[in-house]
């Protein structure tokens, strides 16, 4: 486990019992080494989980502890090297997304991953495991709503910068700010509902004024010269192969009332479905929406209801049976091309399409 803010989580879901509904075949991973730079949170998280090994070197790990996989939950900008250099070790390698800060250095890693077709590499995208978000998907999948034409996602929030100082509002580090941090989610949640359209375009906004005069309030008598270079709300529009489209909004913070909300809104020929957070939470709901003979009626969501999965379980268990359906390197890369894409529309105001490379 390398980066244990978030890699602390995964430790956790592998000592966990297996979920009720959980395929079989989830081979029995012990966690052999931790791996973070911040000692004081390497020393907490070995003491938690009584993990010995402990490491603020990724290579000393590598060459020391020969692991047979790895999960990368560091910054954006040490995910290619760190898991090009896991893939050279001979590591499956799980990393959280987005695959990289920028469109080369995550092309780079889908090289090396070609390299090495027999390690396996998954992308956490972590909503698409909760049972409400399986539920709709399976729902969408069954054909009932006919053809899907459209989506609305967004994740945004009233007050909720990074920390002043955080890598993550660092454009050099993490290669764009809340589209990048929250919005990739919403889309990738909602391109999957929809059956992995192609886009073809993005016409997109971005917005960083906000974000600077709150982190200004926030370090008023403190420590100035905390850099904020990324954009605090950024939105526009997909456009995807056939004529659908995805609409998208994602903001660390806004002047409105919507303290945290998460809603995915796909609409279909017969029939449609909302993924959506409940009280501006970590629970979700799936609303599903069918018409009959010209009313719309809520069907019975129990043949289409799935319960949650752990992402790193998923990929513990692809790692013994390999599962083309959970999110690989091509979907990072999409992702990432869909990303340079929407920041490079903000930067010159025009609609671009996914086929311009930047430059």
């Amino acid at each position: 486990m390398v980066g244990l803010g978030i890699g602390r989580s995964h430790v956790r879901a592998l000592r966990a019992p297996p979920a009720v509904d959980e395929e079989p075949g989830v081979p029995p991973l012990e966690v052999v080494a931790l791996c973070d730079r911040d000692a004081r949170r390497l020393c907490a998280v070995g003491d938690e989980f009584g993990v010995a090994a402990r490491y603020r070197d990724f290579a000393r790990l590598l060459a020391a502890e020969r692991p047979d996989a790895v999960v990368i939950a560091t910054p954006n900008d040490l995910h290619a090297p760190m898991g090009i250099a896991a893939l050279e070790a001979g590591c499956h390698v799980l990393i959280e997304k987005p695959l990289a800060h920028t469109l080369a250095a995550a092309e780079e890693l889908a090289a090396a991953g070609r390299r090495h077709r027999r390690q396996r590499v998954m992308l956490d995208l972590s909503y698409r495991f909760g049972a409400a978000a399986r539920t709709v998907k399976e729902w969408l999948a069954s054909g009932r709503c006919g053809p899907l034409y459209h989506a609305n996602t967004y994740w945004c929030r009233t007050r909720g910068l990074p920390p002043p100082g955080s890598w993550l509002a660092q454009r050099r580090r993490a290669g764009g700010g809340a589209v990048t941090s929250l919005g990739v989610h919403r889309i990738d949640l909602a391109l999957w509902f929809m059956g992995d359209p192609e886009v073809e375009s993005v016409a997109a906004v971005q917005h960083g004024a906000l974000g600077k005069v709150l982190q200004g309030k926030a370090l008023a008598g403190k420590r100035r010269g905390a850099r904020f270079d990324v954009e605090e709300f950024g939105g526009g529009l997909l456009r995807c192969a056939g004529g659908r489209a995805v609409v998208f909004e994602s903001s660390w913070a806004e002047n409105s009332g919507r303290r945290e909300i998460m809603l995915t809104r796909v609409l279909g020929v017969r029939g449609g479905a909302i993924h959506r957070n409940l009280d501006h939470g970590e629970e979700f709901v799936a609303e599903l929406h069918a018409d009959r003979n010209g009313t719309l009626v809520t069907p019975d969501p129990a043949p289409w209801r799935r319960g949650a999965r752990s992402p790193v379980r998923e990929f513990a268990r692809s790692i013994a049976r390999p599962d083309p359906s959970l999110p690989d390197l091509a979907t990072g890369v999409k992702l990432q091309r869909i990303l340079a894409a929407i920041d490079r529309s903000a930067r010159e105001g025009r609609e671009v399409a996914l086929a311009e490379r930047d430059g």
